[in-house]
């Protein structure tokens, strides 16, 4: 008999292992001071301006945690501390000090117009960390009766002895962080609290699953920020913050990568395709002991690249959320399918029918993943209180054989077990997709471009790009006209987008089709849309990447213009770009910029 797919059955209690017995959970900074105490000299956390010891990073941190309850006194219980700096040392200082202050921590992206609407709706903080360079491009709703501290204060720098107020009681259950999702669900994202015990079990599996070697390794660590600097500081391991700008420049990535001695880092499946894209990028990836994918689906083409230009390297896959923190990783191996490996032993998995959450699916059989166990955010702050935003309350079974009343989160993810435990990810239940790490509503695109008055009808689907990422496609009933060339509408429609929508919705390409096919249900046929676009293309302007790789960049010398351009060409996968295109316009972004410098450098 096929059993359920719930990680609370007997079948599943037996294939994973079991957490070891240890002491009472604890506070990330407590841990981290913990580890410190034992190498104080150490050089532990590197930038691009220099390094720190644990003694010197332990002073930084209570200085500023000291500057932050002078400045948030009264304030301390109701809002979190907006942090808005550069992946450098500053942010994981004051990350720390945050924790150490008792302050939840607020992670936030540089993005002036989400910051106003997002923080002003969820979020009201209590201060403000930056830089004065940040700060000086601040929109003034964001700082309006918010206390400011900028990292260049002298009140920053070392306290007085004796002077400052007492730092709280550690307690493990207070919230550390309040952090916005990229609105997995609704295409809004939302603030998400979560407390020390979570983020501590999360940190103590991962570390378990892929063992850190002090004495060897060193974790470079851009993307996922904090995540992946914490468990590292707290086993004696150096960690190297790259820089946002370095990590778009595969040079300037693979420079650090060999003088900095990177063995480790995690990244996204598409920041791993355009590194694999640049021979210098696969030269640096070649020297590390564990690549570590995570934010996206891992496609079988990627891998099989992977496996084919870095046959050394120990690859993994990782599935977490904000609301769950980790929920299952594991190795990738030639051969194997792409799963997510075993579900972590603080989590419990429950695989149900889409449409029921309290019917859950065969294993084998594709169902709507639901989340629960220790690691749980206690919800969504802000608007709409802690409940919500996919937390549910559901009858599901219990580790004792029985039924009860379990509260878990709703990912809206579709996933399947395999026999042997591993957990498959097959994609979005709903309309939401995942693009380059953020989520997009083709829903929301589609309203946009059927806007536009040249627009009859318009359906917006995630397909596997030349190069086998995601990447979004529209396709565009045009309204009947005469003498207006398609370029024209294409460039058209890539403005209206770009104006009124985030860059991750910008479709990579615009096909114009005759009509939309339907299902019997009435429902768009994407599957013979995208057959019949196929067809249409090999005559079209557009080349497959077999072409288009015989459409070398000349040789250097003589008019620049014709090599560059081919460049172009090539990195978009479009042949009919021109010297007036926009890059951006033409479906270009930070992934296809790293692909563009890696084919100019072979030049």
């Amino acid at each position: 008999m096929i059993p359920f797919s719930s990680t609370a059955l007997p079948w599943y209690q037996g294939i994973r292992p079991s957490r070891p017995e240890g002491a009472a959970p604890e506070c990330i900074h407590t841990a981290f001071e913990r580890q410190a105490g034992r190498s104080p000299d150490r050089a532990i956390l590197v930038d691009e301006g220099g390094y720190l010891t644990y003694a010197g990073l332990g002073s930084a941190i209570e200085a500023r945690a000291a500057a932050l309850l002078r400045r948030c006194r009264g304030r301390r219980e109701q809002a979190g501390v907006g942090v808005l700096l550069e992946n450098d040392a500053e942010r994981v200082i004051t990350y720390f000090a945050c924790l150490k202050a008792g302050l939840p921590y607020v992670p936030l992206q540089p993005d002036p117009r989400a910051l106003t609407d997002s923080v002003s709706a969820q979020a009201p903080l209590g201060a403000l960390v930056s830089s004065q360079r940040i700060a000086a491009d601040l929109p003034a709703p964001l700082v309006e009766g918010v206390t400011q501290l900028l990292i260049e204060d002298e009140e920053a720098g070392p306290r007085p002895a004796g002077a400052g107020p007492a730092f709280p009681e550690p307690h493990p259950r207070r919230t550390a962080h309040l952090a916005f999702t990229s609105g997995t669900r609704t295409g809004v994202p939302r603030m998400v609290a979560t407390d020390h015990v979570g983020s501590m079990l999360s940190h103590e599996w991962r570390s378990r699953l892929w063992p850190f070697d002090a004495g060897r390794d060193v974790v470079g660590c851009n993307i996922f920020g904090i995540w992946d600097v914490v468990p590292a500081l707290c086993r004696g391991v150096p960690v190297v913050l790259i820089r946002g700008e370095t990590m778009r420049d595969p040079f300037a990535l693979t420079s650090a990568m060999v003088r900095f001695g990177i063995t480790r880092i995690m990244m996204t499946p598409s920041l791993l395709g355009a590194c694999l894209d640049c021979g210098d990028g696969v030269e640096a990836l070649r020297r590390l002991r564990l690549l570590v994918l995570c934010g996206e689906m891992v496609s079988p083409t990627l891998m099989e690249r992977a496996w084919e230009q870095l046959p050394r390297v120990r690859i993994a896959n990782l599935y977490s959320t904000a609301e769950c923190h980790d929920i299952a990783g594991g190795e990738l191996r030639p051969g194997k399918e792409t799963t997510c490996g075993v579900v972590a032993d603080f989590a419990e998995v429950h695989l149900c029918e889409p449409e029921d959450p309290s019917r859950l699916v065969p294993v084998g059989s594709p169902g709507r993943i639901l989340v629960g166990g220790g690691a749980l955010a206690r919800g969504c702050h802000g608007a709409g209180g802690e409940g919500g935003g996919g937390f549910v309350e559901v009858d599901l079974p219990s580790p004792d054989g029985g039924w009860r009343r379990t509260r878990v989160f709703d990912t809206g993810d579709l996933g399947r077990f395999h026999a042997g435990g591993e957990l498959e990810i097959l994609g979005r239940c709903d309309s939401g997709l995942k693009i380059r790490g953020s989520w997009v509503r083709p829903a929301r695109i589609e309203e946009v471009v059927e806007a536009h008055p040249r627009v009859r009808r318009a359906c917006v689907s995630a397909e596997t790009g030349p190069r086998g990422e995601a990447e979004l496609v529209a396709y565009v009933v045009p309204e009947q006209e005469e003498g207006a060339p398609s370029a024209s509408l294409d460039r058209e429609l890539r403005s209206c987008v770009a104006s009124r929508l985030s860059p991750h919705s910008m479709p990579a390409r615009f096909i114009p089709v005759a009509e939309l096919p339907l299902l019997p249900s009435g429902k768009v046929d994407r599957r013979r849309l995208s057959l019949g676009a196929r067809v249409t293309q090999a005559s079209s302007r557009r080349r497959e990447p077999e072409d288009l790789r015989q459409q070398q960049v000349p040789a250097a010398g003589g008019d620049l213009q014709p090599q560059v351009l081919a460049a172009f060409r090539q990195a978009l996968d479009d042949t009919a770009v021109g010297p007036g295109d926009d890059f951006e316009a033409r479906g270009g972004h930070s992934l296809r910029a790293i692909r563009l410098c890696g084919i100019l450098r072979q030049a």
